[in-house]
């Protein structure tokens, strides 16, 4: 179980793809693969990306489409007032597995 999982994150808080892990994030990433289960608390809001947020759902791992691109692309597209049917079509697909 780790509380305050919103430090695990990657430094400069995930601006960029290219940025390291944190060392608690790396930490974790290593017991993900020893551990049977994985427990993440947090109550603080995660606003500086939603690459922090798919940092802690890949911990507990993701269905095939939802690779980083595709998540981030879905946080693109999601606050449009009016999407196009194929930019809906885009973020349906992802839900499909």
């Amino acid at each position: 179980m780790l509380d305050e999982a919103h430090h695990a994150r990657r430094k400069g808080g995930g601006l960029n793809h290219g940025n390291q892990p944190n060392q608690l994030l790396r930490l974790m990433r290593q017991l993900r693969q020893r551990a049977a289960g994985l427990i993440l608390l947090t109550a603080t809001p995660m606003q500086v990306s939603p690459m922090e947020v798919w940092d802690l759902l890949a911990l507990l791992g993701l269905p095939p489409p939802w690779e980083l691109d595709a998540f981030l692309h879905f946080f693109e597209l999601a606050p449009a007032p009016l999407p196009h049917n194929q930019q809906l079509a885009q973020m349906a697909a992802l839900f499909r597995f």
